[in-house]
């Protein structure tokens, strides 16, 4: 055999032995595949133990339950309630001492790692209902019209259903109005949307905003900044009614312009 062959077998033969010799080196005897429960197969028998000393960084969704029992029962028929808490809230750790209060992350992103459509039909995660962000009001937050623990917009939920009413926990002291809004097309908008957090209410704080500016109006109907400009929305349409019921006058012909 011709030397201009033998010479490129040999150089191939010497990377192939240096490759071995290297290997016996740097990998591991514990390296290979001992457990068929591991989603790779191949790994470090030793790390198994490693890890076991690693502090853990997340304590589960029971360990928020003993202190969040009204966030927890909200959530429990919602698509939601098979999430982990800290998926969106981050990892619990030493809380309640380190840190006092997890951060609440209402980020347009962080709803999306889950609900931008994929198309995934032979998978679960083609099932998620997903949105096309560009589309889908781009400039908006989720949690504006989707509160996380009660996430559904579809046909209201009759009372006392397994869903519930979304806004039953103001009806004890404001029933005129949770009735009145009952099949309208506001009530699948929280009370809060509109009148702000209730945190303690009615203690801390004793009233909430009653927010009645047109600007409030306008960040879902905001194809309406043209209608009657300068004016409160509210002049005109009681939010509790709907739009074919809540004219308390007839703007002259000059107002009722689109």
């Amino acid at each position: 055999m011709s030397g201009h062959i033998w010479r490129p077998l040999l150089v191939v033969l010497a990377l192939v032995a240096v490759l071995i010799a290297v290997r016996q080196i740097y990998v591991p005897d514990d390296f290979g595949v001992h457990a068929r429960g591991y989603t790779y197969g191949w790994y470090r028998s030793g790390s198994v133990i490693d890890w076991r000393w690693m502090p853990l960084q997340y304590q589960g969704k029971e360990s928020c339950a003993e202190c969040h029992q009204k966030q927890v029962a909200e959530i429990r028929d919602m698509p939601h309630a098979s999430i982990q808490c800290e998926n969106c809230h981050g990892p619990a750790l030493d809380h309640p001492s380190d840190p006092p209060k997890l951060a609440i992350d209402t980020s347009r992103g962080l709803c999306l790692r889950c609900h931008a459509r994929l198309p995934y039909p032979s998978s679960a995660r083609g099932g998620l209902r997903g949105i096309d962000p560009a589309t889908h009001h781009p400039d908006r937050e989720c949690v504006e019209c989707h509160p996380p623990h009660h996430p559904i917009l579809d046909d209201v939920r009759a009372a006392g259903s397994a869903q519930g009413d979304l806004n039953a926990s103001c009806r004890p002291c404001h029933q005129k109005q949770v009735d009145d809004i009952v099949g309208m097309p506001h009530q699948i908008i929280y009370c809060e949307r509109c009148h702000g957090p209730k945190g303690d209410h009615p203690t801390d704080p004793p009233k909430l905003t009653i927010d009645r500016t047109r600007s409030l109006c306008l960040t879902c109907h905001d194809n309406k900044t043209r209608h009657n400009a300068g004016r409160p929305c509210v002049t005109c349409h009681d939010p509790h009614k709907s739009s074919l019921q809540f004219l308390q006058f007839l703007p002259s012909s000059g107002e009722a312009s689109q």
